[in-house]
């Protein structure tokens, strides 16, 4: 959807609702340049996480001492037999235990039986996806229903969360939002921020499903492709892994940015208070900026005739220069 928004509205701006929330989209060179240089009074990237910004080093520390537990379990650890493993399949379930002490707390990541449907559904999700592709867009709606395991995997993550959902709420609604040791975790701040219907607990076990499905999936795979693009690549020069990353970027747009305020960019374009902007990674695709962008070309960052020419944009080759074709690092003051 991003890259359908990308081409036809790629000298300006378009507006796109993410999740429940609106977002501001920004396609145009300048507004690429002029929204990484808002004033962070007007354009936060820290509001956008300040929950997890302000117990970061908190979920740190309960990450890093999961992250020892699932080892131990599922790698046998403490034994000192060599046992056999599947590697990969191994990386994703101590991920999603890992991930999921941050998601919904010790006690349920560390069930097997919510383990293996967390993980499952990731898999499911990403199966479902590619069958999908191929079909004809009529008929997608049809066989959609069909071969999702949504219900079912629904079902039993609901006997896991459920009861703690409504555990928390029944004492948010006794205590208020500072009862004495409340969780410090994402199902916690996903039933503060929930309204109306979302407050049911199928629909906050259904954001908890789909939340685990983005990141099992993005993150376990990530790490294997990561190495495996590194190798295919392999070069001494940074521009050839530059390129890399440009064709291999997680994800579809930089990091959003929330407006603390409504303002309006140079081009006329208005943002109110409380939506999102960002930029998209599809810039990274775009002919105007990329000779053959869907070919990997492993030495164009170096084919620069006159490294002087600042609108060349290919200039600063450099594994960590951006520009506003260029954003997997983001851009500007921000940029990491």
């Amino acid at each position: 959807m991003i890259k359908k928004g990308y081409d036809r509205y790629r000298s300006s701006s378009f507006k796109l609702l993410i999740g429940t929330n609106w977002s501001i989209i920004v396609s145009n060179d300048k507004l690429i340049e002029e929204l990484h240089h808002i004033s962070d009074n007007t354009l936060s990237l820290l509001h956008a996480v300040k929950n997890l910004t302000r117990y970061l080093d908190y979920l740190v520390r309960e990450t890093m001492k999961e992250m020892l537990i699932a080892m131990d379990s599922w790698l046998g650890m403490q034994s000192n037999i060599w046992i056999e493993i599947g590697a990969l399949d191994k990386i994703s379930t101590i991920f999603a235990q890992t991930f999921n002490c941050v998601l919904v707390g010790t006690e349920i990541c560390r069930r097997e039986d919510y383990i293996t449907i967390s993980s499952n559904f990731a898999i499911n999700i990403a199966i479902t996806s590619s069958i999908l592709n191929i079909l004809p867009y009529f008929l997608r709606p049809i066989v959609g229903p069909i071969i999702t395991k949504l219900p079912k995997t629904l079902k039993g993550a609901m006997t896991h969360l459920k009861p703690e959902i409504e555990r928390r709420q029944r004492l948010m609604e006794e205590y208020g939002n500072n009862w004495q040791d409340k969780p410090i975790d994402i199902l916690t701040w996903l039933i503060e921020a929930a309204e109306g219907p979302e407050k049911e607990a199928k629909a906050l076990a259904t954001r908890v499903l789909v939340i685990n499905a983005a990141t099992i999936h993005t993150s376990s795979n990530y790490r294997t492709q990561t190495f495996t693009h590194a190798l295919f690549n392999l070069a001494t020069h940074p521009d050839f892994f530059k390129e890399s990353m440009r064709m291999n970027g997680l994800g579809s747009m930089g990091f959003p940015r929330k407006a603390l305020k409504s303002f309006t960019f140079s081009d006329g374009a208005y943002t109110p208070k409380g939506f999102y902007v960002s930029a998209p990674f599809s810039v990274h695709f775009d002919e105007r900026f990329y000779p053959n962008a869907h070919t990997f070309e492993g030495f164009q960052f170096m084919q620069v005739d006159n490294p002087d020419d600042t609108t060349n944009n290919l200039v600063g080759a450099g594994m960590a220069n951006t520009n506003a074709h260029f954003l997997l690092f983001g851009h500007g003051k921000h940029a990491w």
